[in-house]
């Protein structure tokens, strides 16, 4: 299954070199974000920010467990 990060490069039809800029991260960087299972826990935030990609869906493993009340 792909990341959260993976699905909107796909969805929008970006290369790793055009999300790298957006980003403000070199491509192979962001093509090592992209391809592992999750998207390593210092970058969160700066995709987050960026890409506007809840964090949830970046790290869904650091919110196992919540509450959903």
């Amino acid at each position: 299954m792909e990341n959260a990060l993976e699905q909107y490069r796909q969805r929008y039809q970006l290369s790793y070199a055009d999300l790298a800029r957006m980003v403000g991260k070199d491509r192979a960087t962001v093509m090592r974000h992209c391809k592992a299972a999750a998207v390593p826990e210092a970058a969160v935030a700066r995709y987050h920010a960026k890409l506007m990609i809840p964090v949830k869906n970046l790290r869904p493993d650091l919110f196992e467990g919540e509450s959903k009340s």
